[in-house]
């Protein structure tokens, strides 16, 4: 079964890929799509029926639930198993690493970036979110509180609503941002800071800040796994883009919800048809609990009502091709979100979220999924045949990633390979300036240069790869003017 989980998401890939652009086209003569993307391509099955197996379950949810432990437990990838913390810390200890952690971020970030006044960002700007961040109440033996998100909302780097960027022009990037937070998901709670308006928060992929408001405290452990650690047949999976509750005067603490793709709820035991569920019937909706910030900041859960209409699973879904690419598709046309800002994702991002629809828990960006226990195939040095038929074999899934970008591969249609991503800039073949996309898009790509490491002779077509680099693309100056991503891997200056 190890060897099993070794090639499932696996084979990680350094593709250095370049598109190379024609004149953009309209679906149906409204929606503008990228060169050689048709309107039957924004639909999963299109690519769906072109892969053998693509209804096969490629993990059961035993084996997902064994995967992620496996995933947990190996170095660098920074995912967590939660239920496993410690139930109390040294604060002192964890002050003083804060300090330093919190510093050597400020060192990386002073010099080139802005405040959101358009004006430099001094020394002091980022001294006043350091102090922010210190427990003026330190002790050797602090508890550890549990909390869970009652929004979605952002782990940042700082405490502190200032934002990081480094274009005065460019409030919708934000270096405060490192990674979205989904409704009901779970959080170990250390520090609080100096304002109280911050929590410093461990989430399964990683630590920052979290704003207080957009958390409930739980009174135990127990109560805290009570709301999310349960099974599968128990948890309502919004697998769609975003879905919301209807807004309601009667039950306002529940009211207009975001729920966004991922986010994982209990589902209602024992409701009589007739019972009301904030003044209304549950007639065509699933009812489900959602959590509640009280006035004191605990927990409390409240029934809800999602439609049926809604596109959401009773479980996680089935881990196959064809739902794989059902769900990556869900976000064409979205915004591009570093760090998950912009109730969206950023390109690492919507490749975990994808897969957290299925219940996997993968490293939060390219760099720790690289880490994880899983086959790594690196085509820099293949020749242009040897790419493709690694490319003709690959599945449905396989994340291709260079250094600064991830993607999806969908499959090929017509001679040509296509993946979506979510996409902050290319450059534009025409200007040769970089042009800003901000988009989920469908493209298909030339592969310029794409060794295989480990890699097997044979691959089965039914097994998704994830793909990752540190290496950075080489551009081939033969053929058209290319187009290239200009993105960069998290917690890096973007060019």
């Amino acid at each position: 079964m190890r060897e099993k989980m070794r090639r499932v998401l696996c084979g990680m890939l350094a593709a250095a890929l370049v598109i190379c652009l024609a004149p953009v086209a309209l679906a149906d003569g409204a929606v503008t799509l990228m060169p050689g993307v048709t309107p039957e391509m924004s639909d999963g099955d299109f690519w769906a029926d072109r892969q053998y197996g693509a209804d096969d379950v490629i993990l059961t949810p035993e084996e997902i639930a064994a995967f992620n432990l496996d995933s947990a437990a190996q170095k660098g990838t920074m995912v967590m198993d939660l239920r496993t913390a410690d139930d109390t810390y040294d604060g002192k200890a964890y002050n003083e690493n804060l300090e330093k952690s919190a510093t050597a971020d400020a060192e990386h970030y002073f010099g080139w970036t802005y405040t959101g006044d358009g004006q430099e960002a001094d020394w002091d700007y980022f001294q006043a979110m350091i102090d922010n961040g210190l427990d003026p109440d330190e002790s050797e033996e602090k508890p550890v509180r549990y909390g869970i998100a009652v929004k979605r909302t952002l782990l940042r780097v700082f405490p502190g609503p200032g934002p990081i960027q480094d274009d005065p022009n460019d409030p919708d990037f934000d270096y405060q941002a490192l990674s979205s937070i989904r409704v009901n998901e779970p959080m170990l709670i250390y520090n609080t800071s100096a304002d109280g308006k911050y929590y410093q928060a461990r989430i399964s992929s990683c630590s920052g800040w979290v704003p207080a408001q957009d958390v409930a405290l739980c009174k135990d452990k127990e109560e805290w796994l009570s709301a999310w650690d349960l099974e599968p047949e128990k948890l309502l999976v919004v697998y769609g883009n975003k879905i919301y509750t209807d807004a309601s005067n009667s039950a306002p603490d529940t009211a207009v919800r975001m729920l966004s793709q991922g986010t994982a709820l209990e589902l209602a035991a024992d409701i009589e048809p007739d019972q009301l569920i904030g003044n209304r019937s549950p007639y065509h909706n699933y009812v489900v609990y959602l959590p509640v910030r009280r006035a004191d900041g605990s927990y409390e859960k409240q029934l809800a009502l999602i439609p049926e209409t809604a596109k959401v699973s009773v479980g996680y879904l089935p881990l196959t091709m064809r739902n794989i690419a059902m769900v990556a598709l869900e976000s064409l046309g979205d915004a591009y979100g570093w760090g998950g800002m912009l109730d969206t994702e950023d390109c690492s991002g919507m490749i975990r979220t994808v897969y957290k629809c299925f219940g996997l828990d993968i490293g939060r960006n390219g760099n720790w999924q690289y880490n994880m226990n899983i086959e790594k195939i690196d085509m820099t040095n293949m020749s242009l045949e040897e790419k493709k038929l690694i490319l003709d074999q690959m599945p449905l899934g396989s994340a291709l990633c260079f250094d600064g970008h991830e993607m999806m591969y969908l499959g090929k249609a017509d001679g040509e390979y296509y993946v979506i991503s979510t996409v902050s800039s290319i450059v534009s073949p025409n200007s040769g300036e970089i042009l800003r996309t901000r988009d989920v898009m469908i493209n298909d790509m030339q592969v310029n240069c794409i060794t295989v490491v480990n890699a097997p002779r044979t691959r089965p077509r039914t097994v998704p790869i994830m793909a990752t680099t540190r290496r950075p693309p080489e551009i081939s100056a033969a053929g058209p003017a290319p187009t290239k991503f200009k993105e960069v891997s998290s917690w890096k200056k973007r060019n």
